[in-house]
Parts: C-alpha cells; sequence; structure tokens
C-alpha cells in the first residue's frame, strides 16, 4: 500500500516480482476514491477502469477500456459519449 506524505491511503495495488497486479485502487488526498481498475498479471491494465471526482461523484462510469495494457479509444470514446448523453452534457 502507498501512501501520501500525510499518512492518508494513495494507492491500494498488489505486486508480483515490482509488477502491478490484480485490483487497484487509487486515492485522493482527501480519503475519496480517484480510479478503479485492473491490472493483468504482467502488469498491464485490463478491462473496464472507472474515474471519480475529488468529492467522490463518479466522473465517467466507466471511463476507460483496456486490452492488454492499450486503451481501446473507439470503446472508451463510446463510454464517455453515452455516458455525457444521459446527463445531458456536450463533451
Amino acid at each position: 500500500m502507498l501512501r501520501y506524505e500525510s499518512g492518508g491511503v494513495f494507492r491500494e495495488v498488489n505486486h508480483r516480482d515490482g509488477v502491478f497486479c490484480g485490483p487497484s485502487k487509487k486515492y485522493y488526498e482527501n480519503g475519496n476514491i480517484a480510479h478503479i481498475g485492473q491490472y493483468d498479471s504482467d502488469g498491464k491494465e485490463t478491462g473496464t477502469w472507472q474515474l471519480f471526482d475529488p468529492n467522490g461523484g463518479v466522473w465517467v462510469q466507466p471511463y476507460a477500456v483496456y486490452h492488454n495494457g492499450i486503451e481501446d479509444t473507439a470503446a472508451s470514446d463510446v463510454l464517455c459519449r453515452q455516458y455525457y448523453e444521459q446527463q445531458n452534457v456536450q463533451a
């Protein structure tokens, strides 16, 4: 677990041989969750990631889709567009 100088949790993530693996949660210094995601066994981002604003609200859920550590920008763009349409916001 990585921590801010203030002692608050910065990131919860498992390591294997110095490589991130498994679920990951990153926090703002105020303690609210910044993002939630997953790393594969090679330390690459995988699956769908969620991003939260500093006040605890969901910014875009989900906001990115990864395959083998590479962002699927087309899928991520669709998710963002759908979110903004649901919120009646112009992106």
